[in-house]
C-alpha cells in the first residue's frame, strides 16, 4: 500500500485528469494541446453563451 500511495501523491496516477476536453474552460487564448487520443485542440472563445475561453477541436 505504501508504494501505491507514493505513486498517487507523486502525480503519476492522475495524469489523465489533466487532459483537455471539448468545452472545458481554459485560460490562455490560442493555447494548443491534444486530447487523450492525440487530437489537436485550441483554446478559443465559446461561440455561444458568455464567450468564455474553452477547449475546441481544431
Amino acid at each position: 500500500m505504501g508504494i501505491l500511495t507514493a505513486i498517487v501523491f507523486s502525480g503519476v496516477g492522475i495524469a489523465s485528469a489533466d487532459t483537455a476536453r471539448p468545452g472545458q474552460i481554459c485560460t490562455r487564448p490560442n493555447a494548443r494541446t491534444t486530447d487523450n487520443r492525440g487530437r489537436p485542440m485550441q483554446c478559443l472563445p465559446n461561440t455561444v453563451g458568455n464567450h468564455s475561453l474553452v477547449w475546441q477541436y481544431r
